[in-house]
């Protein structure tokens, strides 16, 4: 059974699930988060379509299932999930200290 330090670790240990979810934690809790937004903050990184089929297929499945996020995949919308809230501390602290963490945070 994992505890919740676990599930912080496992969430935050993928940049684009960090990203998202320091969006998340910066946004207004009502609001939405498009997939497209989500796709856009990773591009950085990597090619557009490559993004898309990751989020679509292993992190946003994975946060969903952990309920930190609640993806409708009709909508094609990601909002906090209900054990969002429980890492959002993690989330905060650490985004207060990026100037402590290495250049890869988010």
């Amino acid at each position: 059974m994992s505890t919740l330090l676990d599930n912080v670790f496992k969430a935050l240990a993928n940049r684009h699930r960090r990203r998202l979810l320091v969006t998340l934690a910066e946004r207004d809790p009502d609001s939405h988060l498009k997939v497209s937004q989500a796709t856009r903050l990773a591009e950085e990184d990597q090619g557009q379509n490559r993004i898309e089929q990751e989020l679509q297929h292993t992190h946003l499945p994975m946060l969903d299932e952990m309920e930190l996020i609640d993806w409708d995949r009709e909508e094609e919308t990601v909002s906090p999930g209900p054990r969002f809230y429980d890492i959002r501390p993690f989330i905060r602290v650490l985004s207060e200290n990026r100037d402590k963490l290495p250049t890869s945070w988010p």
